[in-house]
């Protein structure tokens, strides 16, 4: 059996104490399984975007891709022949190997 100093751990009982903690441990439990999930994924819900929709999204994408906005922007492929190297284009491309990949 615990035996706790009432003055020392700011409490009466053990027992009390420790149905306390279940009691916090529910409301922390409950409080858990009531949250809304706002993350659920789209394709879960079985709903279909319209086609003003994904017209709506391309056009933002196409903004958003386009130069700086593109994580290829500024670079390029070389290559020897055998293997396939990106370089930015300010880099000079290195003897024995030419633009374009295989």
């Amino acid at each position: 059996m615990l035996a706790f100093q009432a003055g020392r751990w700011g409490f009466e009982s053990p027992l009390r104490d420790i149905r306390s903690l279940c009691e916090v441990s529910n409301l922390i439990n409950e409080a858990n399984t009531n949250t809304k999930k706002t993350a659920k994924c789209f394709s879960s819900t079985k709903k279909k975007h319209t086609a003003k929709t994904k017209a709506k999204i391309g056009a933002a994408n196409s903004e958003r891709q386009s130069g700086r906005g593109n994580s290829q922007f500024g670079t390029m492929w070389v290559t020897n022949g055998k293997q396939n190297k990106k370089i930015t284009k300010v880099e000079k491309i290195p003897r024995g190997w030419y633009k374009g990949r295989i």
